[in-house]
């Protein structure tokens, strides 16, 4: 185990973390880091702005000037709440070791695959551009290392750990991880880098010096947003340990203005939270040997103090940044200790619900046994809270319109104690989203994730299907305590397998309808499939991008629905697992890319004729290449698969070749190619002279061509 050296001073630290140190220093800075936990905690929290401007930039101008300050006083703090993001030691140009010549004027550079247009964000351990994957075409977000942090083995890990654990998560809430790898640079090291969605919007924090006061409904939605993104993790048995206002998203479409101010709340304005960044995530496995990493302020008190952690810890923080929310600034402390009542007074639209005081009081409970039992129920709670403050104003504007007003208001009031269980709704043959009104009110949605039915109190209701042409029968009942209601769906695109009507019933459908029929089909055809898309994306009018991970797709035919498909994405859950044997469904289709992992498919002649620039079929039965032959391909991944011929891959414009774990009899095909990038399971009498006669290969299992050869014992690379 490596010796501690002498622990470097403060200022060493901080003068580290923001890249302004020699690399001699940054290198045994690096080595210190990856031994001694408690400077490892001092780096993650050094922060990346001026305190004081940050600090101004947390409270934003509503807290920091207050009513009798000078307006020079508050023209100051405005100011200061609207500066540009920190420089922190990196100058406005990007290092020239971090990307290679720009192709185009556009361009800032390249760097490996993509295309990059400009730097959108950095701090102490990395820096994000605003990029294109020049194989899909897609705009990305491109996070890298920092050139001197990248030295450390430790820093590596942890940021390659974050990619792959923010991947394995696909829901809602979460952001989408495209890509992770190493790009190999001049000099034989190479610099790893996460390919993610690009998303439109502004950090939570950012958001919040723009809408310090948000209305209570826009709180409670992103606290239940929150919520329901901390569900998929913890369901996964991953705590993200650093849950903050700057590592929550508030994703908007583009302003139609073509405007670039951070997005405000406001009508048809519909932003979505996403979390990001995590870097500081941990297995439930792991988190009994955890250290103290986090933010200050946001951090849960047993966290603090380097005490085993579980999902609570992250129920704690968005506890803070619901507080925040509501009262304008953090709980006292971190919220240790009794939290600060929001002030009703401060609420433009109306007191905080009690039930909502009361959420936010457990969540910042300084005993993890005293909040909440789980992220799932927060998001139950929340969105009770949410669908009651919906009724609210309603509710006032009856009062006001005299006695028979009133009597509708108590009903409203009423609404607040009943609890559910006292009917339920069930639809019969269920195709179409069902949405449940009581007056102006939705109140349930009943669909495949809720087994088509749910719980009501007795009253009076209206039901209407979310899906052009498809009708409830009764489309208004009263439901009784006790009763069951049956819906019955009629209309809509005709059942059974696909066919011409139906994809001439999808053609004419928005593209958002497009997907929900689709994901209809795919139910409909594959019993047990719950439904639910992992990610999908638009362009120009068409769906382009359309990804499911399921254990129980045997039928993929529905997405011939979309017929700008270029990039397919059918996944089980780990290997032997999926179901997905047949193909045949997408002769024709005009894919770009397919991936189809852990599933037992062997037959690749309906992909004949495609021009696919990325396959990926790693854990299949796939037992031959033959089919793939003359295809633009720049990325294959088989691993784990039957193949033992890579002739189909001849004079394939390959960048990365996976094919570690396959019966792989010679290489030599890929002599042939500009492969830059390659895994497998190398052996010396196969393999060593096939591989020093690729001059394109810069990358060799995770190691740079020059490092790869002395570890195997055979000296560095020389030319032919």
């Amino acid at each position: 185990m490596p010796t501690q050296d002498a622990c470097p001073t403060p200022r060493q630290i901080e003068q580290w973390a923001v890249g302004r140190c020699t690399p001699a220093e940054a290198e045994r800075l690096a080595t210190h880091l990856e031994v001694c936990a408690g400077c490892a905690r001092r780096f993650e929290a050094v922060p990346t702005e001026d305190p004081l401007t940050g600090l101004i930039r947390r409270l934003g101008p509503a807290r920091a000037g207050g009513t009798d300050d000078p307006p020079s006083v508050l023209s100051l703090v405005e100011h200061l709440c609207h500066l540009p993001p920190p420089e922190t030691g990196w100058s406005k140009d990007v290092p020239e070791d971090l990307l290679d010549p720009p192709g185009s004027p556009d361009e800032i550079g390249r760097f490996g695959p993509y295309r990059v247009f400009e730097r959108i964000g950095m701090g102490g351990m990395g820096v994000v551009f605003r990029a294109e994957d020049t194989q899909l075409a897609r705009p990305v977000a491109l996070k890298l290392l920092r050139p001197h942090v990248a030295l450390s083995p430790a820093v590596r890990g942890r940021f390659l750990s974050e990619a792959r654990t923010a991947a394995s998560l696909k829901h809602d809430h979460v952001v989408v991880i495209y890509q992770v790898g190493e790009v190999p640079r001049p000099g034989g090291d190479t610099v790893p880098f996460i390919a993610m969605e690009f998303l439109e919007g502004a950090s939570l924090a950012d958001w919040l010096c723009r809408n310090p006061r948000p209305p209570l409904p826009v709180v409670v939605r992103f606290g239940r947003e929150i919520a329901g993104g901390l569900a998929a993790a913890h369901a996964r048995g991953i705590v993200h340990r650093d849950i903050k206002p700057g590592n929550v998203w508030v994703e908007t479409a583009p302003d139609p203005d073509g405007g670039t101010d951070a997005p405000r709340v406001g009508p048809g304005r519909a932003p979505r939270i996403r979390l990001l960044d995590f870097g500081l995530a941990c297995s439930t496995s792991s988190l009994d040997r955890t250290t103290p990493a986090g933010t200050p302020g946001y951090m849960a008190p047993e966290q603090a103090r380097g005490e085993a952690v579980d999902h609570r810890a992250d129920l704690f923080g968005l506890g803070c940044i619901l507080s925040q929310l509501i009262a304008g600034h953090p709980p006292p402390a971190g919220g240790r200790g009794k939290p600060e009542a929001p002030p009703e007074a401060r609420r433009g639209d109306g007191a905080v619900p009690p039930r909502l005081d009361r959420l936010v009081g457990q969540l910042l409970a300084p005993r993890p046994a005293d909040r909440p039992p789980s992220a799932r129920a927060v998001e139950s709670e929340l969105l009770a809270i949410e669908t009651r403050l919906a009724r609210r104003p309603a509710a006032r504007t009856r009062f006001l319109a005299g006695s028979a007003a009133l009597l509708a208001v108590l009903g409203a009031v009423a609404a607040w104690s009943w609890r559910p269980g006292e009917g339920s709704v069930e639809v019969a043959g269920g195709r179409s989203v069902v949405v449940v009104s009581r007056g102006a009110d939705e109140v349930a949605r009943l669909a495949a994730e809720n087994g088509w039915q749910g719980a009501l109190p007795a009253g009076h209701y209206t039901a209407a299907a979310d899906e052009d042409g498809v009708t409830v029968e009764p489309a208004q009942f009263t439901l009784k305590t006790g009763q069951t209601q049956r819906l019955t769906l009629h209309g809509g695109p005709p059942d059974g397998p696909v066919g011409e009507a139906w994809l001439t019933h999808v053609a004419g459908l928005p593209t958002d309808r497009q997907v929900q029929a689709v994901l209809r089909k795919l139910a409909e055809l594959n019993p047990g499939f719950p439904g639910n898309s992992e990610f999908w994306a638009v362009q120009n009018g068409f769906v382009t991008e359309f990804r499911v991970c399921s254990d129980e797709i045997r039928d993929i035919s529905p997405v011939r629905g979309f017929p700008g498909l270029r990039l397919l994405g059918c996944y089980g859950s780990k290997p032997g697992r999926g179901k997905l044997a047949d193909l045949s469904p997408l002769r024709g289709l005009k894919l770009k890319a397919l991936c189809c992992w852990y599933n037992p498919l062997a037959d690749l002649s309906p992909l004949r004729g495609m021009q696919l620039a990325e396959f990926q079929a790693e854990h299949t039965q796939v037992a031959t290449l033959d089919d793939l032959r003359g295809m633009p391909i720049t990325t294959l991944t088989i691993q784990n698969t039957k193949v033992r011929d890579l002739s189909p891959v001849r004079g394939m414009p390959l960048w990365a070749c996976y094919i570690n774990g396959c019966p792989v009899a010679d290489l030599t095909p890929l002599a042939s190619t500009p492969v830059q990038m390659i895994r497998c399971d190398f052996r010396p009498d196969r393999d060593q002279g096939t591989l020093k006669s690729i001059k394109t290969l810069v990358n060799i299992n995770h190691l740079s061509t020059e490092q790869f050869w002395r570890q195997a014992g055979h000296g560095p690379v020389t030319a032919p």
